[in-house]
This record gives C-alpha cells, structure tokens and sequence, in this order.
C-alpha cells in the first residue's frame, strides 16, 4: 500500500477533556536516538481509537440480526480471528465516525509528515484495519489479523520482528498483551494505560512516550445511567394523587418502591438504547458526547452494567405485588425491542414512546393495588403521545436547520414536520376533550366531593398544552419533552394547581 496523502479528522467541539504527552528521550547504545529512520507501528483499539473494533462489530451485527447470537459460540470454537473475519464480513463500520485518540492521532500525522514509515498493526480484522487506514491515509501498511492469526501479544511480536528485526521498530500500544510486543521494540510509546502497566513497559524496554488522557468514570457513569431522566418515573405518583391517597403511608411507600425500581430497570435500558444506536449518536450534534459513543465507557462494562441494574431493579420489585413485575418486565422487553428494531418504524416509534409513559402510571397503579380508571388510561395515552411527537418534532427541526433531509435510525424525513406537529398538538387537546368528559361521568362523583372545582383544570391544560406547542414551534424543546415539562417553572407552576384543585375538590 502506498503512502497516501492524510485527510482532515474533525475533533469534536464538545471534547474538553486534554491529554498531557511526556515524552523522554534516550539515547542509543553506540550512538544518538533517531525515530525517523525507524518505522512506527502503531495498534488500534484503544491506543490510534478509543473504543475496540471487535466489539463494535459484534454489537452492530446483533443490532443487524439479533439471532446471530446462536452462531457466535461456533465461530469462537473455531478461534478468536475465525470469529472477527466472520462478523467484519456481515458489516459495514462507519469508520469517519470512530473516536479516535485525536491528540494521538496529531501526533503521527506530524511524524508521517516528517518522513516517517507508519505501519498500522491490529488485532482486528484486517478488512476493518484497511478502511480505516485508507481513510486516515497515513499508514505505509497494515498488519491484522486474517481468520487464521490472530494478531495479539506473542503474534503481533513475532510477525514485528520477522518483518523488521529484533529491536527494529517501535511499538505504541495501550495493554497489557503489549508486553510482548514491547519487549522486542526498540523503543515503546504508551497510551491510554494504567500506571502499573506503564512502568511494567520501562522494564521490558525504552519507553519514550506516555500519552495519558484525564477520566472522570464516575462523570461518564452517571451521565449514561441518567438519573436525571428518573424523574420520568414520577408519573408513578399520578394514581396515588387522582385517588386522594397521598396521606396513606404505607402506599406512599409501595409507590416509592416502585419507583426505585422502575428507576434501575430504565437505566438498564438507557445503557441497551446506547449500546444499540452508536452509529445514529456519533453522528448527532449532541449525542456524539455520550459516553460510549466517546469511547469515554468501554463497551463491555456498558453491557456488563445492563444486567446488573436489571437484576437489581428486579430484586426492588419482590417487595411489591407480581403484577408489577409484570409490568416492569414488559417494559423492559418493549424497550429491547424498540432499540432493536421497533424504533426504525414510522409512528410505532411514537406510539411506543407513548405506552412506555403510560406503562409507569400503570406500574403506580399496581404496585399500591389502586384501580385505575380507563378515563385516565386513554388521558394518559393521548396526553403521553402529544409529548413523543414534540420530541420527533424537535429532532426534525434540528435536521432541517442543518439542510438533512431525514432522521437516522428512524423512518421520518423532514417534510413530515408540519404534519406531525399537527398530530402532535391533536393529540394535546383529544387528552384535554377526554378529562372533560370525565368529568361529567359518573366515575368523578364518586371520588370527588366538589366536581366543579375540577373544571378548573380544563383551561389549566388547554393552555400547558398550546403553551408547549408554541415552544416546540419556537425551537425551545431540545430534550426529552417530559424532563422539559419536569424542569420549566411555568409547567411545574400549572401542575401544582391542578394537584391542588385535585386535593380541594376531593
């Protein structure tokens, strides 16, 4: 492969997190060190990429076809390169899309420009290896693995020093499978690794580089669990305040229990939505920043965590009635299957959204064991849809700002705007025409002492409603509409009313 002329690599206008490069200079025995005269090889997960191309693959083959997973076991049988040159051959990575190790990356396009042999040298399929060689266009050659070698550690050592000699090349790399390769080098450069790790390097050899990138994990965890998403799970709450029972304690409490619960099972779906649509999220404006779209997470603790906020969301439900865990166990398998496939579907997207908003207040209602009435759930349904319309509303906006014609991993374009904002604000005012006719049914007379004091809420809604609308039109929604509602003061003022119009008529 020829050395090809390097093409520009965005950095993320959003990335502030800086790297601090030591480099330590020592001469050579007999004589001054000169890097130029010797070649560079260079290893790609998690040293020239922040993330590991195997398991991106594997998660977009199982988002591609998720009963690929019964095949998985018979290709690992047959060894770790079988196993990536099977699943690199079912896809297609965006890899203008990966983030990489920009200030790394700076770095060799400087020595490729001063002359100097770049070789990338991957344990990676080697079909993935070139795209991303030809895309950067600084490497003279590729060395990966081929579905019968897998280049790691003691390979990757060997085919070095077949090619170049013993102590003929540096190494930059990031793991401990490094050592070998290291231990053969003429000088190493470390990035991205445990202290530990590093000094283990200073023993096998001359280390002359450290790349070192500043993390806040526990930062990066809470932001890709959510728990400020959690106030979603308030809505559990709604049967407790419609039925006049917020003084009953032990309710109260089964209602808490819900929402702790219903809390830890969303995060484990948040992980899942991330792990699932890394693509979509590294081409969104805002999305790119997620942790593991960043490579801020690694991908394996992120489906490492998926099972264990599961488990402990289950766990919370014991102490509540079975019928909750149904319910919560039917959120979650709606969930996996909108992030899965569900979500590219025009309008069901919506309509899910919508159930999922819905299936909260009917896990309140079945964890304190309080009927809810089908007036609420058909105002819940049209109220919660009106509100997942605001949200495809707002992404297609954005698009259309930017002059893309439609959304990624979903089926709309950005002509349908106008017709779902219609959608949208009829939906908005058909939950409105439904509490009006609630209260005029028999169902209210016998909650309700003062049935006129509740006509107060009808223009309460009637003007939240129009009132949202008007800013989503104003481009003023720009998240999740619900932690919008939870979060502005003029929404959360009209709430209160119509909690306190709710307590007074009762």
């Amino acid at each position: 492969m020829g050395i090809a002329k390097p093409r520009a690599l965005g950095v993320s206008p959003g990335a502030s997190r800086r790297l601090k490069i030591r480099t330590e200079r020592t001469p050579r025995a007999g004589g001054l060190f000169d890097s130029e005269t010797i070649p560079l090889a260079v290893d790609l997960d998690g040293t020239l990429i922040k993330t590991d191309i195997t398991w991106e693959s594997l998660l977009a083959l199982l988002k591609q076809n998720p009963f690929l997973i019964f095949r998985i076991p018979i290709w690992i049988v047959k060894g770790k390169a079988y196993l990536k040159q099977e699943i690199a051959r079912r896809i297609t990575l965006d890899v203008t899309r990966l983030p990489y190790n920009n200030e790394f990356l700076d770095f060799l396009r400087k020595e490729h420009d001063r002359g100097r042999i770049l070789i990338l040298t991957t344990a990676s399929d080697s079909a993935v290896a070139e795209r991303i060689a030809d895309h950067l266009g600084i490497f003279a050659e590729v060395l990966a693995s081929n579905g019968n070698r897998n280049l790691k550690g003691i390979n990757k050592a060997k085919v070095l020093q077949e090619k170049f000699g013993y102590k003929g090349f540096d190494y930059a790399g990031n793991e401990a499978a490094d050592l070998e390769v290291w231990a053969r080098s003429h000088a190493a450069i470390v990035v991205n690794a445990p202290r530990r790790l590093i000094r283990q390097t200073k023993t096998k050899g001359c280390v002359t580089r450290v790349v070192t990138e500043k993390k806040d994990t526990l930062g990066a965890l809470l932001r890709v669990i959510r728990p400020k998403h959690w106030i979603k799970n308030s809505l559990i709450f709604v049967p407790l305040i419609t039925s006049q029972e917020l003084t009953n304690f032990a309710l109260v409490q089964q209602a808490i229990g819900a929402f702790v619960a219903f809390s830890l099972v969303a995060s484990s779906v948040y992980l899942l939505n991330d792990l699932t649509d890394l693509y979509n999220d590294r081409r969104h404006h805002e999305k790119k920043n997620r942790p593991f779209a960043s490579g801020e997470l690694s991908l394996p603790s992120g489906l490492l965590m998926i099972p264990l906020f599961l488990f402990a969301g289950l766990c919370v439900s014991l102490i509540l009635p079975r019928r909750f865990l149904l319910v919560l166990g039917g959120y979650f398998v709606l969930n996996v299957a909108y992030s899965l496939y569900l979500k590219r579907i025009l309008l069901v997207d919506v309509l899910l959204l919508a159930i999922f908003y819905t299936l909260r207040v009917i896990g309140g209602s079945v964890a304190t064991d309080i009927p809810l009435s089908n007036w609420l759930l058909v105002f819940s349904v049209f109220m919660f849809q009106s509100l997942a319309f605001a949200k495809r509303v707002s992404e297609l906006q954005f698009l259309r700002d930017h002059e893309e014609e439609s959304t990624r991993g979903r089926g709309y374009v950005c002509t349908d705007l106008e017709q779902l904002a219609s959608l949208g604000a009829a939906s908005g005012y058909i939950a409105v025409l439904v509490f009006t006719l609630y209260l005029d049914s028999p169902a209210v007379k016998e909650l309700y002492s003062s049935t006129a004091t509740l006509w107060i809420v009808c223009p309460l809604l009637l003007y939240w409603i129009s009132r949202l609308w008007l800013m989503v039109h104003r481009r003023q929604v720009s998240e999740d509409p619900i932690v919008f509602v939870l979060k502005d003061k003029v929404s959360c003022f009209i709430g209160l009313a119509v909690v306190i119009a709710l307590l007074v008529a009762g």
